[in-house]
């Protein structure tokens, strides 16, 4: 089983980083800050924040090379818009 977990990791872990290069290589920063801005639109419509969100939205940004202060910018942009909604 925990061999099984291992691997499906593993691929994940490649398909996240194949679809961020891209991202990182091709996207401005204004695409790629609208795009965080949906990823945290997403991940706070519930109105919980799990650990494991907080985790993968931040993986996302790195490997698409967004910074943390633009990942803080996008996801108060998400929580001011889920005000408006």
């Amino acid at each position: 089983e925990l061999l099984r977990l291992a691997e499906a990791e593993r691929v994940q872990s490649l398909d996240h980083f194949q679809f961020t290069r891209l991202i990182a290589d091709q996207y401005d920063l204004g695409q790629k800050l609208a795009l965080a801005e949906v990823m945290w639109g997403v991940i706070l419509a519930d109105g919980r924040l799990s650990d494991h969100e907080t985790h993968l939205v931040r993986k996302m940004a790195s490997l698409m090379r967004l910074d943390s202060a633009s990942l803080a910018q996008a996801r108060k942009a998400a929580a001011e818009g889920s005000h408006r909604a």
